[in-house]
């Protein structure tokens, strides 16, 4: 039995993607036009073809990339004439629904494995161990080997809109003195909004905006990542004890700090995997005295470059940014359309053909090296993020967009014994196995997001540990589903003694148990 469910957290090799029939833009669509159209019939193979597609947009960026005479804008054409011929039409969407092979990769994901957001992609990812030199495609694309898909499958954000941006520097960036792609316009962005968790999982809302801001000559762009909270926004309950359904993509600031915000119990399972990653990574793989801040990535970067490719001698850029909706009412009409409608992409959608082109802002940047919860208060205004063409949504580029993560490395204030700004967060002493795993949160716990080779000597101290085993190598599956499933050492109970695995499947099975045999 054991071998069985071992062999079959392990076999993911097979990525469950959906097809679409190709289609034209509409035009002047409304939310309630749009509203739970989503495809019936998917074409598998001309899916399958756009996705190889994007193999080819991989090399040509590379190449671009690598030449000193490229163009930073003509990188971004390149980049959105593959978005546009994969695209799909707003009324025919892929239902965002994540597969089940894609719940499982993410459930056994190993420390190593939510380390390549941040470290990038390698030859052996692209062209597998006897790969060569000139098969090695960059960071720009996500790498596609069918045998190895869940080596490079997205994790988290799975569903979102596409759309060409424009960055606008203000006058806060230079009362701050900012440097790069924060003091100079660069009108070759490409942005994606997302949200974490699909759609369709209605009490998790993540809503977030990935930025690559593309440079002329031998670069690789560069990425801001802004998020605002690791749980969502819909945990809050009204006065009947119901949860709140906020899916208003503009209710709160999206930051490049990720709030772990107290009370939002439905994040703990991905901050979980956050946290100890880094203390694996802090401990075995930098040699840092202290374990990083996983709720911190870099914005500052952005200082280092601007869209000429021009290399800053002495940048600098705002610890913390913050993206604010442009007005009232762009917050207000969000939240309507979210009432009728649940899946944001359509709210995007149906903006095509009426924000205008080159005019309209999407956010409101603001700057500062010390945090708050109040931005548009306490923080400086030093951009903002412009439209530039219609809101698009591609399967193919879901699958194969890559937005490379930049850690900040910051100590954990609290952990430090300094008083921590992040009032609303859960406290460093509650980030425990308890808080991650009781009563069948979906945490995990430090050994469950381990390389399975080095999970044996877990505890032990590096003097057990043979020479053999390299703790920058090991398996990219984790042991988390088989730790909270089966293993009587670490198997999951709800406070009432449920079974957690049958907890989460009896809403989707008669029997639970012969549901999990099926599986198996």
């Amino acid at each position: 039995m054991q071998t069985k469910f071992i062999r079959w957290t392990s076999n993911l090799s097979v990525f469950a993607v959906m097809a679409f029939s190709q289609g034209g833009l509409a035009e002047e669509k409304t939310v309630n036009d749009l509203k739970e159209k989503y495809l019936d019939n998917v074409d598998q193979d001309l899916v399958k073809q756009q996705i190889l597609r994007f193999t080819d947009l991989a090399r040509e960026l590379h190449e671009k990339n690598q030449s000193t005479a490229s163009d930073a804008c003509d990188k971004l054409e390149t980049t959105w004439s593959v978005i546009e011929e994969t695209a799909q039409s707003p009324d025919a969407l892929v239902e965002p629904k994540s597969p089940f092979q894609d719940v499982v990769t993410f459930g056994n994901g190993s420390a190593l494995r939510f380390w390549k957001i941040f470290s990038g992609w390698t030859k052996k990812d692209w062209a597998g161990d006897e790969g060569q030199d000139d098969e090695y495609l960059g960071n720009e694309i996500r790498p596609y080997r069918e045998d190895s898909i869940r080596d490079t499958i997205r994790l988290t954000h799975r569903f979102g809109v596409n759309i060409k941006l424009s960055y606008v520097p203000l006058e806060g960036a230079k009362e701050l003195g900012l440097t790069g792609h924060y003091a100079k316009r660069n009108d070759c962005v490409l942005g994606r909004l997302s949200s974490a968790v699909p759609t369709s999982v209605e009490d998790r809302f993540t809503p977030a905006l990935s930025a690559k801001f593309f440079s002329d000559g031998a670069k690789e762009s560069q990425v801001l990542i802004a998020q605002h909270d690791i749980g969502g926004q819909s945990w809050k309950k009204d006065g009947d004890g119901e949860t709140i359904i906020d899916n208003n993509f503009y209710t709160h600031y999206l930051s490049n700090r990720l709030s772990f915000e107290r009370g939002a119990l439905a994040g703990v399972g991905a901050f979980s995997r956050f946290f100890y990653t880094a203390q694996y990574f802090s401990r075995n793989i930098f040699d840092l005295d202290y374990i990083f801040d996983p709720r911190e990535l870099q914005a500052n970067h952005l200082a280092n470059t601007d869209v000429t490719g021009l290399d800053i001698a002495q940048p600098k850029g705002p610890r913390f940014v913050w993206l604010v909706a442009p007005d009232a009412e762009r917050r207000d009409a969000f939240a309507a359309m979210a009432k009728d409608d649940l899946d944001f992409r359509r709210h995007f959608l149906a903006q095509n053909g009426k924000w205008k082109k080159g005019e309209t802002a999407l956010f409101v940047v603001y700057g500062s090296d010390t945090w708050t919860y109040n931005p548009e208060q306490e923080a400086k205004a030093i951009g903002k993020f412009v439209v530039n063409s219609d809101f698009l949504v591609s399967e193919a580029a879901d699958v194969r967009l890559f937005f490379k993560h930049s850690i900040q490395f910051q100590k954990i204030p609290d952990a430090e014994g300094e008083e921590s700004p992040y009032t609303q967060d859960y406290s460093f002493e509650e980030w425990t196995d308890e808080l991650f795993t009781d009563d069948c949160r979906l945490g995990a716990t430090a050994k469950e997001v381990y390389p399975k080779d080095l999970v044996k000597y877990y505890g032990k101290g590096e003097a057990a540990i043979p020479a053999t085993v390299d703790f920058d190598q090991g398996s990219l599956d984790g042991t988390f589903l088989i730790g909270a499933t089966i293993d009587p050492r670490s198997v999951r109970f709800s406070r009432d003694k449920e079974w957690c695995l049958a907890k989460f499947i009896k809403d989707r099975a008669k029997d639970p148990i012969q549901s999990l045999f099926e599986r198996l």
